[in-house]
């Protein structure tokens, strides 16, 4: 049966197994997004992003972020699972991404920033969330 945390009822070492395989997941995801389709908007629009040169100052938080969102979105998942599959996970990431993508696109308002990037890190957002959830269903198991 598992290991499971006498407060939450999570079954540690699955959401353990869930965390880190998200946080994999969301690390590549965000490369690939960040580094390979984006970087080109991201050089056009230089004067608003930290030099290159700094970056590397930042790269344990650009670790943190995924790990911490992979636990948090984890243990949101483990509170509602209800062994129904890929489509719960489906599910899961729909609802969510709809939200991360409002939160992304919403950077429009604030910063001077080409609405095209705007929507394509919304989109980002609803596929970073989709891939999650169907991960977590596959991983975590009562």
């Amino acid at each position: 049966m598992g290991m499971h945390c006498p407060i939450t009822g999570v079954n540690l070492p699955r959401f353990l197994a869930s965390t880190v395989v998200g946080f994999a997941f969301i690390f590549g995801f965000d490369y690939v997004v960040h580094h390979i389709f984006l970087m080109e908007t991201y050089e056009q629009t230089t004067n608003l992003w930290r030099p290159a040169e700094n970056m590397k100052d930042f790269f344990p938080h650009m670790l943190g972020y995924p790990f911490l969102l992979a636990a948090i979105l984890g243990y949101i998942f483990t509170r509602n699972f209800e062994e129904k599959g890929i489509g719960e996970g489906v599910r899961f990431g729909i609802s969510l991404g709809a939200l991360i993508a409002l939160l992304n696109a919403a950077a429009y308002i604030w910063m001077p920033i080409p609405l095209s990037l705007a929507l394509s890190w919304a989109a980002a957002g609803f596929g970073v969330a989709i891939g999650i959830g169907i991960i977590f269903s596959l991983i975590y198991k009562k």
